[in-house]
């Protein structure tokens, strides 16, 4: 065998090499760049979807709500008269006392309405 002597590199080989390991990877971070771009603003859509039904929800349990509350308001007399006449049907009759006791019924007065809640906007 003969002894070839080995070729040196020249130094336009590496810079060559160097500069394409660049590119590529500068062509890397350019698309993980707009990949994380159009992520964040596909998230954003879907956030401002939820907030919009979030929003809508509250305003459907807000007016279901309401009626409630002005439903109990119009019965509540009823419902006070009823007590009434329970607790004096109670002081008579004994055996009525139990029942009393476990609605907790037993006082005189009628518990104090709840707070009237603020509506916030």
């Amino acid at each position: 065998m003969e002894d070839q002597p080995l070729s040196q590199p020249s130094p336009n080989d590496g810079l060559a090499e160097v500069k394409a390991q660049y590119d590529s990877l500068h062509s890397l971070v350019v698309s993980l760049l707009l990949l994380v771009i159009v992520i964040s603003g596909t998230f954003w859509i879907f956030l401002m979807r939820q907030v919009k039904t979030a929003k809508t929800d509250l305003n459907m349990v807000r007016i279901g709500y309401t009626n409630a509350a002005v439903q109990f308001e119009r019965t509540r007399p009823i419902i006070d008269e009823t007590v009434k006449r329970l607790q004096e049907f109670g002081r008579t009759n004994a055996d009525f006392a139990p029942v009393l006791a476990k609605y907790n019924l037993t006082s005189t007065a009628t518990s104090a309405p709840p707070a009237k809640a603020t509506k916030k906007k």
